[in-house]
């Protein structure tokens, strides 16, 4: 059975092994992004989740593979504080401007590829 908070937006002939394997990845990647975190940065922005709830927060903890987040201001029924696993984040967004030097200390790198040669027809 696929979790409930969980949406791939792979097609319907993904097979479940894979979209599975995407998830875990994707829980790795926003695990190790909290968690190292750099102290550069203000610990605040807007999450988003794969239910496409936009949360300000302007704190966050860390424990067992869960984000504590606490929201700027209450939600509807008066929650601060929101506890969820990364398998739900599908973005972060960040209110202050970043500098260059805070992209690399977030361990953003930026790559040119390499451009092949682009071949000329031949005149015939």
């Amino acid at each position: 059975m696929l979790d409930q908070g969980f949406l791939c937006e792979a097609s319907a002939n993904t097979p479940l092994s894979e979209q599975k394997a995407t998830n875990m990845a994707a829980t790795q990647n926003w695990d190790s992004f909290f968690s190292n975190w750099p102290s550069s940065l203000p610990r605040r922005g807007m999450l988003q989740t794969s239910l496409n709830e936009t949360m300000p927060f302007k704190d966050f903890w860390i424990k067992n593979g869960m984000l504590l987040i606490e929201r700027v201001t209450p939600d509807a029924q008066g929650a601060r504080f929101v506890l969820l696993g990364f398998d739900v984040i599908s973005a972060v967004k960040f209110i202050n401007p970043l500098s260059a030097a805070e992209i690399a200390d977030a361990g953003f790198r930026a790559e040119v590829p390499s451009r092949q040669p682009q071949r000329q027809p031949q005149p015939v």
